[in-house]
């Protein structure tokens, strides 16, 4: 016997309405040609749910609607350097849903789009460029991840 997965929904409602109709269960087996259980099965989900279509499969559900996840994008758009925390609390004041920032990266990966990561960046003053004994100019452009000073040597000349 074919192993078949599930019965096309036009089938499954035709199943829907002969019970519905008064047929036992067994007859209208019997007629569109599945096992009984099938027939059980689907009329169980048609009474708890109202619908024929299966369920979504097992796993952890979703943190966002569809219409969140729109949300989320979308003021990832509009407002093109916020990171995803301040995405996660703009979706908090706006809706009330507390998703993580992981969330926010994800359902903007989703949609083709990326978290922008922030990026620090120190102003160059006249006490961040100091001339040095050798007559090369350092500046202090910023700290990498580790803290670690990044520095730039240039000549008096070029500055």
């Amino acid at each position: 016997m074919s192993e078949q997965r599930d019965l096309p929904e036009s089938m499954a409602w035709r199943v829907i309405g002969r019970l519905e109709s008064g047929q036992i269960q067994r007859s209208v087996a019997d007629t569109v040609g599945v096992a009984r259980s099938v027939v059980a099965r689907m009329w169980n989900r048609f009474k708890e749910t109202g619908n024929v279509r299966r369920r979504p499969g097992t796993g952890r559900p979703r943190a966002t609607t569809s219409s969140y996840d729109r949300y989320i994008q979308l003021t990832a758009r509009r407002n093109r350097t916020e990171n995803a925390t301040q995405l996660q609390r703009q979706l908090l004041l706006a809706t009330g849903r507390r998703v993580s920032s992981q969330t926010a990266r994800n359902r903007l990966h989703e949609g083709g789009l990326y978290a922008r990561r922030p990026m620090v960046c120190i102003p160059l003053t006249h006490t961040t460029v100091r001339p040095e004994e050798d007559g090369l100019l350092n500046m202090e452009i910023g700290s990498n991840m580790i803290g670690a000073k990044c520095c730039l040597q240039t000549s008096p000349n070029s500055v």
